[in-house]
């Protein structure tokens, strides 16, 4: 929860850290890379140019976890990481400058779909 909570409340550094550590004591909590990802993006400071490759790394990451874990991961958890990897990937590969306004896109169509089961995310994932 204080992961989740750091993260939308700009405080990157100390949300990367609980990520971090949710990693160590459960590499299978696949939002975990998903959120130590999400940090890199500071969508009203700066463009994340000189980041891309840390947060691809980690949604390669994420993504392995989903596949090893599938049967156990939720939808609405794999379009979440979906989303965030695809602007990742897009960038890093520089196929596509896909931008942070077109990720978010992506995940207010993933949060009015799961909007009021959020708070499973909270208690499932990020409770220690």
């Amino acid at each position: 929860q204080i992961a989740i909570a750091n993260l939308y409340s700009f405080w990157y550094t100390n949300s990367d850290l609980q990520f971090s550590q949710i990693i160590e004591t459960n590499p299978d909590c696949c939002l975990a890379y998903w959120g130590r990802a999400y940090t890199l993006i500071h969508p009203i400071w700066d463009y994340p140019t000189h980041r891309i490759d840390q947060g691809y790394s980690l949604m390669k990451q994420a993504l392995s976890c989903v596949e090893k874990n599938y049967d156990t991961i939720s939808p609405r958890e794999k379009k979440y990481i979906t989303a965030l990897a695809d602007f990742f990937v897009a960038n890093h590969n520089k196929s596509n400058d896909l931008s942070v306004s077109e990720a978010r896109a992506a995940n207010i169509k993933i949060l009015e779909k799961y909007m009021n089961d959020m708070k499973d995310i909270y208690d499932s994932y990020f409770e220690q």
